[in-house]
């Protein structure tokens, strides 16, 4: 039997009745009735703390809200005894309340005494299955947790919360290995009820302890993530008015400003062809890696950066026409949007699924943005 937080009992005042020096008899009659009245109020009230139970260890008056036990066997009002006393912490209190476990008892002193000479007729086998019961519902918690967590991580993260869990199940291996070497020596213990309870203490500490540490860990890893994914966003905001140019040749001279002029001039005469009428939005070139030695090789990628992302929108919508203009040798010249290295893995992937697909006989594919669509005729 539990109770909650400690009260203590009202105090009472005493109350001096006194006799005016001269009265009349009326007047004295009124005063002896008040008089008799109180006195029969105080002792009703001094029999309604004499009610009240007391903890057998420090006095303490036990109320509805006081954190105590009551002997499960005798249940006598001495047999109360307070959280205080049995050193028993109130976070630990509540939470075997909570739990709700009433495989678990609770004697006193004289009971215990009692209870240990017919401990031999007490079967450890029962004991034994109740602490399983108990830690089954420690199990089914953690399931619900890493339930849970499974809807707000990524795949990584429950992988590494699954491992920890695994961990914790062979801790609660060891543990019932425990309580199998308890059964066999119970004759060495005073109380197999108090083992018990410090076992139930030890497996919460850990399960708190595991707990805390893999939700450090979730919260890491979804920092992460977030950082990368702004990282991402910034990175395709530097590239959304670029493209890259394959194919296009490459000028010879030694000089860097007259290279850079004569890719400009390359590459409008490219837009030129293709009739665009953004030449002017050109706002800088590059060429991409180290320049080769020899003249015949081949050309390095061009970046071509412009104004607005109008420009550039229109250079690709019109750039698929180079593969059909042999004439001028315009076909070997590729125009490509300016990818992060995610977007140009993720493309590869649409590549790839694009080839399977047409392969097993699709046709009218092509790919948009993030997606693979069929033409529509």
């Amino acid at each position: 039997m539990v109770k909650g937080h400690t009260v203590k009992a009202s105090t009472r005042k005493a109350s001096v009745t006194s006799k005016p020096a001269s009265a009349s008899p009326a007047v004295v009659k009124q005063v002896k009735q008040a008089s008799s009245k109180k006195k029969s109020a105080d002792q009703s009230a001094d029999q309604s703390a004499d009610q009240i139970p007391g903890c057998s260890g420090c006095g303490t008056l036990i109320s509805d809200d006081t954190r105590a036990l009551l002997c499960d066997k005798c249940q006598l009002p001495e047999a109360w005894k307070c959280a205080s006393c049995l050193n028993l912490p109130a976070d630990v209190y509540d939470s075997l309340v909570s739990i709700g476990c009433t495989s678990l008892i609770y004697l006193c002193d004289q009971c215990d005494c009692s209870a240990m000479k017919d401990l031999g007729s007490v079967s450890a086998s029962d004991k034994l299955e109740e602490m399983s019961t108990l830690l089954q519902k420690l199990t089914e918690k953690i399931d619900n947790i890493e339930s849970g967590l499974k809807d707000k991580v990524d795949l990584k993260a429950v992988e590494k919360l699954d491992k920890r869990m695994q961990s914790l199940e062979h801790e609660l291996s060891a543990s019932a290995a425990v309580m199998q070497n308890l059964q066999k020596d119970e004759d060495q213990y005073g109380s197999l009820n108090n083992k018990v309870e410090e076992v139930v203490t030890l497996l919460t500490d850990r399960h708190c302890d595991c707990r805390a540490k893999d939700t450090n860990d979730v919260v890491h890893t979804l920092q992460e993530k977030l950082l990368e994914d702004e990282m991402e966003k910034e990175e395709q905001e530097k590239r959304k008015t670029s493209v890259i140019v394959f194919g296009l040749s490459e000028p010879s001279s030694d000089d860097a400003a007259v290279r850079v002029v004569e890719d400009v001039e390359n590459f409008q005469s490219v837009m030129s062809e293709l009739k665009v009428q953004h030449q002017n939005d050109i706002t800088k070139v590059v060429r991409l890696g180290k320049r080769p030695e020899s003249a015949e090789a081949k050309p390095r990628p061009l970046k071509v950066s412009f104004s607005s992302e109008e420009a550039k929108s229109a250079l690709l919508k019109t750039a698929k026409n180079l593969k059909d203009m042999k004439e001028g040798g315009w076909d070997s010249i590729f125009i490509y949007p300016d990818l992060t290295p995610k977007q140009r893995d993720a493309r590869k992937k649409l590549v790839t699924e694009l080839k399977i697909r047409q392969s097993n006989g699709e046709t009218g594919l092509m790919i948009i943005g993030s997606k693979i669509i069929k033409k529509r005729y």
